[in-house]
C-alpha cells in the first residue's frame, strides 16, 4: 500500500507542491451575443463579440474563461461542447 506522498508506480517520494492542471476545454456559446473582454471583469473593454453556437477553447477561473486567441468570456453564458 502506498504511503502518503509516495508515487504508487515507483515508490519514490512525490513532490509536495504538485498541482494538477486541467487541459483547456471546449465550450459552446449559449447566449445570443457574448462579449469577449480584455480582462475578466464585466466593466473591461470589449475586444469582439461571439455568437450563439460558436465554440471556444479555454480555461475557466473565477467565473470567467480565458479563451485561446485572447480575451475573457463570462462562464455563465457557455456550456460544454461535445
Amino acid at each position: 500500500m502506498a504511503k502518503k506522498n509516495e508515487d504508487v508506480t515507483t515508490g519514490a517520494a512525490a513532490p509536495e507542491d504538485v498541482i494538477a492542471v486541467m487541459p483547456p476545454q471546449r465550450y459552446l456559446v449559449t447566449a445570443a451575443r457574448l462579449n469577449v473582454r480584455e480582462e475578466p471583469d464585466k466593466k473591461a473593454g470589449v475586444l469582439r463579440i461571439i455568437k450563439k453556437g460558436d465554440t471556444v477553447i479555454g480555461e475557466e477561473k473565477g467565473g470567467y474563461i480565458a479563451i485561446e486567441g485572447g480575451g475573457y468570456i463570462a462562464a455563465e453564458f457557455v456550456g460544454p461542447a461535445e
